[in-house]
């Protein structure tokens, strides 16, 4: 082959080769002959782990418990009072009026409605009661007063009277206390302050409450029937053993006969004297308006102070 042959013959080779080239497309060099970069953009992993690989907590959401406490008065060693209820579910009824106990301190000359205090007696919302205390256990006999729930029963005094107030607020119980200007604890007591029973209602809260005691005498009044209203007396002291039946006539509302400031609802007794052993004449009971203390008469004074042995509290 002549030498011009062999030059044509390699440029046409040549031109086929690049033609082939130029159409494959597994080729990785780009027209710009700039190299490409196969790296991925993040070779990582992805993470599909949970947040937590803790199992699941399959148990019931436990309810908190609540605790209803109560505040103490600030040097008063000798109160007891009744410090908390624990609500452990929503089935369990908590009554609003947590009665308290507490050493009843009287070291000194009391009078006034400090004396039904120190027997039990209720008092109502929104009325005031007058209360006289003295002492001799500091020079100057002065003292202050607190309760230590305001909220239920708050007290009115001047530290250079001998007398102080209670007023009632809310259902519920307070603890009073007296201290000497030296914080000598003199004076301690339970108020209790109970919602007033409406008079259409007192027959059928005596009959309710069944069975009054006596507190100084060996009588009680056992309540047979609310309508009518009437009961027995039975029981003895220095003078005669009684039995008698009777029946209340004539509710009315009207402040005891000694001037007290506790209200009640007084009745008149009517006596079946054939059926009954006494030589008295039975006058008038008088019944607390909150239905936790009676109070019964004859002729010649009074017969007893009575009190239940369980109180129905009324509640609005």
């Amino acid at each position: 082959m002549s030498k011009k042959l062999k030059i044509l013959a390699a440029l046409i080779g040549s031109a086929f080769m690049v033609t082939s080239c130029g159409d494959n497309n597994n080729s990785e060099t780009p027209i710009d002959n700039q190299p490409v970069d196969n790296t991925p953009v993040d070779n990582k992993p992805e993470d599909n782990k949970p947040e937590d690989n803790k199992p699941a907590d399959n148990k019931p959401e436990e309810k908190p418990v609540e605790e209803y406490t109560i505040d103490k008065v600030p040097l008063d060693d000798d109160v007891v009072p009744i410090d908390k209820i624990i609500v452990e579910d929503d089935d369990f009824y908590v009554d609003p009026i947590v009665e308290k106990t507490c050493k009843e301190v009287n070291r000194g000359q009391s009078g006034g409605s400090l004396t039904d205090f120190f027997i039990g007696s209720c008092i109502e919302p929104n009325y005031i009661y007058t209360c006289s205390f003295s002492h001799d256990k500091t020079f100057s006999g002065k003292y202050v007063v607190r309760s230590d729930d305001r909220s239920i029963a708050q007290v009115a005094h001047d530290e250079n009277s001998n007398s102080f107030t209670v007023k009632g607020i809310a259902p519920g119980d307070a603890i009073i206390s007296g201290y000497t200007d030296e914080n000598e604890l003199v004076l301690q007591f339970v108020v209790h302050v109970r919602n007033r029973i409406p008079m259409e209602k007192i027959a059928s809260t005596l009959f309710e409450n069944d069975v009054y005691y006596g507190m100084y005498y060996g009588y009680k009044i056992s309540f047979l029937s609310d309508d009518p209203l009437q009961g027995t007396l039975t029981g003895s002291d220095d003078f005669e053993t009684t039995f008698a039946n009777f029946k209340l006539l004539n509710g009315v509302e009207e402040k005891i006969g000694n001037g007290t400031d506790f209200n009640t609802y007084k009745f008149k007794i009517s006596v079946d004297y054939e059926n009954s052993s006494t030589t008295r004449t039975y006058t008038d009971l008088y019944v607390s308006t909150t239905g936790d203390k009676i109070y019964m008469y004859y002729t010649n004074g009074i017969v007893d102070i009575f009190t239940p042995e369980f109180v129905n509290i009324y509640s609005i």
